[in-house]
Formats: C-alpha cells, sequence, structure tokens
C-alpha cells in the first residue's frame, strides 16, 4: 500500500465548512497589517506628554526646595551652613513676590514661621495643576485618527489517501 499526500491550496474567499475526516488536516496561517496616520492631533498629544511630565517634575523640585526652607527656617539652621545657605539663595528668588504677605513669627527657641514660603509653596503649585488641567484637556480630546486594518487568511488542506 502506498501513500499519496496531495497538498493544494484554497482561494481566498470564504468556502462554508466542510466535514473534515480524521484522515485530513487543516492549517490556517493568518496574517494581521495595521497602519496608523499621524495626524496633527497624535502629535499634539504628544507634546502635551511631555510637557506635562516636565512640569511636573519642575513642580517637584519647587516644593522639594521650599519644603527644605520652611523645614530649616522652622528648625532655627544656622544661615552659616553652606546648605543652608545654598537653600536659602536658590529659593529667595522664588518667595520674593510673598515675603511681606505675613509677618515673620518665631517658633520655639531659634525657629522661624515664614508665612511667603508656605503661600508661595501654594501659589507654585496651584499654577502648576492649571497647566496640567489645560494640557490634560488639550489631549483629551478625541483624536482622528485613519486605521485601516488588513487580514489575510489562507487556508490549506492536506489530505492522505490510501490505496
Amino acid at each position: 500500500m502506498a501513500r499519496e499526500t496531495n497538498i493544494h491550496e484554497e482561494p481566498d474567499h470564504e468556502e462554508p465548512e466542510q466535514e473534515i475526516s480524521q484522515r485530513d488536516t487543516v492549517e490556517r496561517d493568518s496574517e494581521e497589517v495595521v497602519t496608523a496616520d499621524t495626524t496633527p492631533r497624535t502629535i499634539i498629544r504628544g507634546w502635551a506628554a511631555t510637557f506635562a511630565a516636565w512640569i511636573t517634575a519642575a513642580l517637584l523640585i519647587v516644593e522639594m526646595l521650599l519644603g527644605f526652607r520652611l523645614g530649616l527656617l522652622l528648625a532655627g539652621a544656622n544661615a552659616a551652613n553652606d546648605f543652608a545657605d545654598f537653600i536659602y539663595d536658590l529659593t529667595g528668588v522664588m518667595i520674593e513676590p510673598f515675603k511681606d504677605i505675613g509677618s515673620a513669627r518665631t517658633v520655639g527657641d531659634d525657629g522661624i514661621f515664614e508665612p511667603g514660603t508656605l503661600v508661595a509653596m501654594g501659589v507654585f503649585l496651584a499654577a502648576a495643576l492649571v497647566l496640567l488641567l489645560i494640557l490634560w484637556a488639550l489631549s483629551a480630546m478625541p483624536a482622528i485618527q485613519q486605521r485601516s486594518v488588513a487580514t489575510r487568511e489562507r487556508q490549506t488542506h492536506a489530505t492522505r489517501k490510501e490505496d
């Protein structure tokens, strides 16, 4: 008894399913090709996300520096210390518009509570949140994107005949 194997490809259009006996095997290969066109909206969304990340990083740095200033002032840190002097010099420009909002009060033996620092922290936080909300509004609008999907499926039948 000789066995003969015939393999043939079927056309790409769909045909009704045939009952397959135990001797037949069906192999299916499929391929999906997805293409997306870049639109100005997707470019804006990418830039908005990048700016939002930079704004968040800048906010964290500014808040951290102002927090160090507030902590050092409350602890009564020595202004002659290099680190304390560096923080005071760096944050002095940031709190300048808010310096005279309230009078500084002594806390404990050496500490000073400077309300301008706390107000500056709040103003910088509010400004960053407003910017982040604007960027979110720009990037959250529905994007019009042309997307095409092509699916090709190839079906091969292998039939073994026994003589």
